[in-house]
Formats: C-alpha cells, structure tokens, sequence
C-alpha cells in the first residue's frame, strides 16, 4: 500500500498534494477529497457542486476554489448555495459567505448591501444585489457563495457586473 500511495497526484500547476484521484487510488486519501484532473485543469466536487482547484497552500492546509458555474453566468446559476461540511472544511480567515438576491421587487429594501448589478440579456435573471446578510425575501431566488472579503475592500471599476465576475473568478479559501 505504501508504494502506491507514495505517488503525489499531479495536474497542471497543481501538483504533490496528498489527496486521491489519477494514478492515486481511492485507499491513499479522504473520501471527500477526490481530485479530478481535465486537460491541465484540476477540480474538486464538494456537497455535489464542481470547483476549480486554484491554489493549494500546504503549509497552512488551505485550498483555494472557485465555482465553475458560477464564473461565467452567475445570472444563471445551475447548482445550489455554496455550503461545505463544517466537519471537513472551514473557511479560510479572509473568505465570508454573501447572499446574492435575484429579482427582488422594487420596493423591497434589503440591509447590509454591498452592491446592486444588472444582468447581461438571455440570462435567467435581470439583476439583484450582493449582501453580507443571509436574507429571507420577496426576492426570485437567494444563492450563498463564498467570497474573497480582501477582494470586495479593492478599488475596481465602477461596473459591479464586472466586480462579481472578477471576485467569483479568484475564488474563495
């Protein structure tokens, strides 16, 4: 058994980690850390939700994900809230859970708004906001994701479609 899981798994310019998947088989790791390697690109599912492996820092055991379906077409989510089992993973000091509110009426006032944004056309929603606060609305649909908070304190541009592309693209610890 040692020598097979002696071998590291390797994918892209994510490499010599200690977790299953590849050439390692299902005995060398945790159940729940399974690593699936496409093309140079490494991904890990949590809760039935795939991420995008960016950066692994070993030394402080933190893991650096992102959503894939969230990266491109946050306005049309496909999967559920971002939530983890508390029992194998917790966030990273610097990451925060938002709220992002989809299609809240008009005269709805949610608190602890960070950003309203608007929607490209063809997708699923018109626009919401992004709040710190999990919120119980009128609002179509809530979705909690995991955030950078350093992130959201960066001066970017003014365009907040823009912002929350950027921000779900760095991904979350």
């Amino acid at each position: 058994m040692f020598t097979i899981c002696s071998k590291q798994f390797s994918c892209g310019n994510i490499r010599d980690y200690p977790f299953w998947g590849g050439d390692r088989q299902k005995d060398c790791g945790l159940p729940h850390l399974h690593r699936l390697c496409d093309g140079n690109l490494t991904t890990i599912q949590i809760m039935g939700i795939k991420y995008k492996v960016l950066d692994i820092n070993q030394e402080e055991q933190i893991l650096k994900i992102s959503r894939n379906d969230l990266v491109s077409n946050y306005c049309s989510p496909k999967y559920p809230n971002t939530t983890f089992d508390s029992n194998q993973f917790v966030y990273a000091p610097d990451s925060i859970e938002i709220t992002i509110l989809y299609d809240c009426p008009d005269e709805i006032d949610p608190f602890g708004i960070h950003e309203g944004f608007t929607c490209p056309r063809g997708s699923a929603y018109k626009g919401g906001f992004i709040t710190f606060k999990h919120q119980d609305m009128a609002c179509k649909r809530s979705l909690i994701v995991g955030f950078l908070q350093s992130y959201l304190e960066k001066e970017t541009e003014s365009n907040s479609t823009l912002k929350i592309e950027e921000a779900l693209r760095e991904g979350l610890e």
